[in-house]
């Protein structure tokens, strides 16, 4: 009775079958960073370890823990445009994440260019020009210092509604 038999012994594991990131789309000035955070779905899996990978090393550095950071050239200068960043499981399976960088350049100055009186119920509109001509962001944003004497349009518009002194103020959407 010469019974042969193995034996093999097996490790289940649960992979990684989707990445959720803290953004989808980021803008990262120069000089700055941004720090990316990632989930798994499901939470509690075998290897819940990633690879960050930019489709452009010349443009960013991300490192390990997610940190975007830009890069200057060999001249000092930052290289600006978009690139991809793609968070990749470690556990051997397909799941993936990718999320669209811009490397952005800021806006420097604002000058408006409007006369500094109003009369009441004649609708003006303040005339704002943004100096630096290559930012990446144009779109300014109009607040008014007190809205029972002017309330400004999300296009800089305004019609004053009574006596008194107020400050209008452009505001640069990119901070």
């Amino acid at each position: 009775n010469n019974r042969v038999s193995d034996t093999l012994r097996l490790k289940i594991v649960t992979p990684v079958e989707q990445i959720n990131t803290n953004t989808d789309v980021i803008n990262v000035y120069p000089g700055g960073s941004f720090q990316l955070d990632y989930t798994t779905v499901p939470e509690v899996v075998s290897d819940g370890s990633i690879t960050w990978e930019a489709s452009d090393n010349e443009m960013v550095n991300i490192d390990a823990n997610g940190l975007v950071t830009p890069k200057k050239d060999d001249k000092g200068n930052y290289k600006t445009g978009t690139c991809t960043i793609s968070a990749i499981a470690n556990d051997g399976f397909s799941a993936r994440k990718t999320i669209d960088v811009l490397i952005a350049i800021p806006v420097e100055s604002i000058q408006i260019n409007s006369k500094n009186y109003g009369f009441i119920g004649i609708k003006d509109k303040l005339n704002c020009i943004i100096l630096s001509e290559n930012a990446t962001e144009q779109k300014l944003v109009y607040t008014s210092s007190d809205t029972s004497i002017i309330d400004i349009q999300p296009n800089g518009e305004y019609t004053p509604k009574a006596g008194g002194t107020v400050t209008l103020t452009a505001t640069t959407t990119d901070g």
